[in-house]
């Protein structure tokens, strides 16, 4: 019988859930002990939930690391402004650390906690749930496998939903740098992420190009209001807050992203919600400056090239992924669940993933990767090849903050 891991939770908001989902099927497995979280009634609901007594609940996670409280580990699902303070706290008090991304909002803070990681013996383990999706291990399996050969070019995408856009990175937490960190930073580390992982490799120069094009003020519609429910275009804008929110409650959902905007929502409910909250907001009025598409382009040892693109205008969500060898080449696409692996002058081979990446969101990931950090708690993993070790993870955060400083100087080579 697996050992109960005992975890406490700094920031128990939409992310979360996956965890708080995960425990509620596998109580055996997982228990949380303590929280602490701002919002009095989300921290009132989950100790009721999980059974955590009062003197273990508090309102500033700095009091919850420093309670003493007997614990295996800890969850920090707090803003990213606040991850390098709350992670650095935890691991000084002797928790290991289940870290959501991103590590830290620069470069200095992030090899702070890489170091302070190693050199304390502390486990630092980032939710970089792409390695851990059935898509992306078996990718790594092929390419591991050699039989491609050596890689030579690796063309990724992410493609942001045109909603999934306005929602978080228009009008929600992360639209703009200054409250929180740039779009390669808050998205596509997990994108840099896996694709250094998957190569195998480091990174040595990055170059970028980026730019918020299309959701800013000289864009809004003619005669538009700057609030979508006094809006003359009501739900036939496809940015607009009663497609996006009302729409979805109207129909009977009330999970992500409506959630956000009002827990157990209903239609009058989040109407009024709407009213004043920026989940309200035309996306051409709001305070945004994050980028709404970028292309990264990354030079690896070993002469490995790859060109990466995020773009928020898409009708579906997603990665596709073309990794091209000596020997042969992947063409896959995360959405449909599918790799292609051709190995030249045989024929195509079309692996379908569909069933091993329908048990839990991001294509399967979100599930194996609290269980293997439950595992490591327990010592049973130390042979796992999707741990994600901070003195691998801490890689990707550099080339971001290369693209970043790349993009807002014309593209400029910047060598790592």
């Amino acid at each position: 019988m697996k050992k109960q891991i005992k975890l406490i939770a700094a920031g128990v908001g939409s992310r979360f859930g996956v965890y708080a989902s995960y425990a509620r099927r596998h109580p055996d497995e997982v228990s949380f002990v303590g929280f602490a979280d701002a919002n009095e009634e989300r921290l009132r609901l989950h100790a009721e939930e999980f059974s955590v007594p009062a003197e273990n609940c508090f309102s500033d996670a700095k009091e919850l690391f420093n309670a003493g409280i007997e614990a295996d580990g800890a969850v920090i699902c707090t803003m990213d402004s606040m991850h390098y303070e709350n992670a650095m706290d935890a691991m000084k008090n002797g928790y290991d650390v289940l870290l959501e991304k991103p590590l830290a909002l620069s470069e200095e803070h992030c090899l702070e906690l890489r170091d302070t990681a190693i050199e304390t013996g502390r486990k630092l383990m980032l939710c970089h749930v792409l390695r851990y999706s059935p898509f992306f291990t078996k990718i790594k399996d092929i390419i591991d496998s050699g039989i491609i050969g050596d890689i030579c070019t690796v063309q990724a995408m992410e493609r942001v939903e045109y909603w999934h856009m306005a929602h978080a990175f228009v009008r929600g937490n992360w639209g703009n740098s200054k409250r929180s960190c740039p779009m390669i930073l808050a998205k596509s580390c997990h994108d840099t992420d896996a694709l250094l992982w998957l190569c195998g490799k480091r990174c040595k120069r990055v170059s970028s190009f980026g730019s918020l094009k299309h959701f800013k003020a000289e864009n809004q519609p003619e005669g538009a209001s700057d609030r979508c429910l006094d809006c003359k275009y009501g739900d036939s804008c496809p940015y607009s807050a009663q497609n996006n929110y009302i729409k979805r409650v109207e129909e009977g959902y009330t999970g992500w992203p409506v959630d956000v905007v009002m827990r157990d929502a209903t239609v009058e409910g989040i109407t009024e919600v709407l009213k004043t909250s920026d989940y309200g907001k035309c996306v051409y009025k709001c305070d945004n400056d994050v980028v709404d598409h970028q292309v990264v382009n990354m030079w690896l040892e070993d002469d490995i090239a790859i060109s990466f693109t995020m773009s928020s205008f898409n009708t579906k969500h997603g990665r596709t992924i073309r990794v091209l060898g000596t020997r042969g080449d992947i063409d896959a696409d995360m959405s449909e669940a599918k790799i292609e692996l051709s190995v030249f002058g045989k024929e195509k081979e079309v692996i379908d993933l569909s069933d091993s990446m329908s048990d839990s969101a991001h294509g399967g990931g979100d599930d194996r990767l609290f269980a293997d950090f439950l595992s490591l708690l327990r010592g049973d993993a130390t042979n796992s090849k999707s741990q994600t070790p901070i003195s691998h993870t801490a890689d990707g955060y550099l080339v971001c903050f290369a693209a970043e400083k790349s993009r807002l100087n014309g593209g400029a080579v910047v060598e790592l």
